[in-house]
Order: C-alpha cells, then structure tokens, then sequence
C-alpha cells in the first residue's frame, strides 16, 4: 500500500485512509488506543474519552482531546503530545480488560468525566451507563458508592452533581443534552418516559412531560429516521408516518407537543424560545407570577 493511502494514528503506527475516515469518532479512538497499547512493553490503562470509547459509550464532543491514561499518583511522567495521563491512580477492581487493553470500568470512567468533562457530556455518559434500556447497565448506587470510596478527591463536589443529576430514564445523548440544557436554563424539570394511552391502547412512551403545563416534549436526532437499525427495516417516510400518526394520538389525550433535534437540544440559544413559545415558564419567573 502507497504511503498516501495510509493514516498516522500513531507514531510509528499506521492505517488505511480510506477505512480511517469511513470510521467514527468511537472506532477512531479505539484503533489509536489499540496501536499504542501494542507497542508498549507496559500495557497503559485507558481512562476518561478514550475508556468510554472503549466501552462504547457514546460522548458529546469529547473524543478529540488526546488519548487518556491514568498512571499512579506518584508517577512524575507528564502528558506530552497527543498523550494525557492522569496521576490519580486507579484500584485493581476498577480495571477491566477489553479486546486486550486495560480500561477504567464503566464505573470509574463515568465518575472521571465526571470530574473533567463538561457538564453536559458527563451526564450523557452516565445517563447512557444507567439506561434502563442498556444491557449490562450499572445502578446510580454503584456510582454513589464509588464516589463515596474515593473521598476526598479533586472535583468530588463537581462529580457529585453529575451523579445526582443522572437517570437511567434518558434514551439517548440527545435527550441527555436537551436535560441538561432544560436544567441550566431554568425551566421546570419534566418527567421522562411517561406512558400515553387511548382507546387503541398503549401508544408510546414521550421522551419529556411538564405536568403542570400539560406539554410534551420529543427530541428526536436524525438517526431516528435514517438508521437502519432503529427503523427496523422501515423506510424515512415510513417512520416519519408512523411517528405523525403517534404524534396525533397523543394530541388526541390533551397535551400540546414540541419537537425538536439535535441541533436545537444541543444549544441553548435555541432550545430557550421553542420551549418559551410551547408556554413553559422558567421556575423563577413562575414563582415571581404567583406573588
């Protein structure tokens, strides 16, 4: 294979360019890790980005910031390059092996982007980790306890409210940002998952309800219409009439609805006026009306 036609993905490691950019950012992060954890005579544990890389744990905007390792506490090697080691040292029972790499359990690599990922991409993670839809999911308990293990650390404070901010009820990173951005905005916090049924029977389950607006709310990024695997071998405008007919049974039930992809849930900016326009007040300015 020419030269041109390979991709540097580590020093002295390469991979088909053609292959490299058919890949995500996942699978673009675990062949980097992968090549450097081969060519060096003491295997590195994989920690933060990379860990949730390797455990598939999807991130926002996470993924592009170095390889991560955790070295011990002691350890006088600095970050250099593309590398970030993390001297905070890690316990045996917080490693596992993956595809041959070490890596922070599911567990610990929650609670370290906990501690230096933003807000909102740490609630992603962990929402993903908790989802009562995942196989394998862990229990918020498990988190607590770790946390509580680990006292006192750097950012526990920091970490504590990406913990308690978790759900196992979010379905995606989309619902997880679009929370987050609902929280930081001031707007009351919905109930997530809530069962909608008619004469029919059950409809479905809407991703966001504010029972004291009597409004949902339906986040919905584009793979949910173009991916195969969630259409279940629908066609898009099959889906998408599926989903209008869904939308017009739960109107049918009373409440008004709001939808909105990635785009708008990522940004506050945008997110702030659909949410004003569906009537939503935030908590503050719902409380000054009342006096």
């Amino acid at each position: 294979m020419r030269r041109q036609e390979l991709a540097r993905v580590a020093p002295g490691s390469y991979f088909s360019s053609a292959q490299w950019q058919s890949l995500d950012d996942i699978g673009r992060t675990v062949i980097t890790a992968r090549s450097m954890a081969e060519r060096w005579a003491s295997p590195p544990v994989f920690s933060h980005g990379t860990a949730a890389a390797i455990h598939g744990i999807p991130l926002i905007g996470a993924y592009q910031n170095g390889v991560h390792l955790i070295v011990e506490r002691t350890s006088s090697v600095r970050s250099r390059g593309n590398i970030v080691r993390h001297a905070i040292g890690v316990d045996s029972d917080d490693v596992v092996l993956i595809d041959g790499m070490l890596v922070t359990s599911i567990a610990r690599t929650v609670l370290d982007l906990a501690v230096d990922a933003s807000f909102m991409t740490a609630v992603a993670a962990a929402d993903f980790a908790l989802c009562h839809k995942r196989p394998g999911r862990i229990e918020k308990l498990s988190l607590h306890d770790l946390w509580e293990g680990r006292l006192p650390f750097r950012g526990h404070m920091r970490a504590k409210r990406v913990i308690d901010f978790s759900t196992h009820l979010a379905e995606s990173p989309l619902e997880s940002g679009s929370r987050v951005n609902i929280h930081l905005l001031g707007f009351p916090a919905p109930e997530l998952q809530v069962p909608w049924r008619d004469h029919l029977g059950l409809i479905g389950y809407s991703d966001f309800f504010w029972r004291m607006f009597n409004r949902v709310g339906e986040a919905d990024g584009r793979s949910k219409y173009f991916d195969d695997t969630l259409g279940r071998g629908r066609s898009p405008k099959q889906i998408h009439y599926d989903e209008k007919k869904r939308e017009d049974r739960v109107r049918a039930c009373g409440p008004g609805f709001s939808r909105w992809d990635w785009d708008t849930g990522m940004s506050a900016r945008r997110l702030k006026p659909l949410l004003l326009a569906a009537g939503l007040v935030p908590v503050g300015l719902e409380a000054a009306g009342r006096r």
